[in-house]
């Protein structure tokens, strides 16, 4: 699986399916603007819910023995 929607990636995984004869899924991280090219190339592409992908983030700030880590404000 590829976490992506960049299109960029069509011929990586085109190589992968057609003379690796191995499954490529595509996991899209925008809902409802999947990649056509992307999506003629894999063997099955979904999305990622919202939530999840929030859910799945660390918190605003991390901290460690180096020293803070804060989350831009806008993610």
């Amino acid at each position: 699986m590829v976490i992506t929607n960049d299109s960029d990636l069509r011929e990586p995984i085109r190589i992968v399916r057609q003379e690796l004869n191995l499954e490529v899924g595509v996991i899209n991280p925008r809902p409802r603007r999947t990649s056509k090219e992307l999506a003629r190339e894999a063997s099955f592409v979904k999305s990622i819910r919202k939530w999840i992908l929030k859910d799945s983030q660390f918190p605003d700030l991390l901290q460690d023995a180096y020293g803070e880590i804060r989350k831009p404000t806008g993610w």
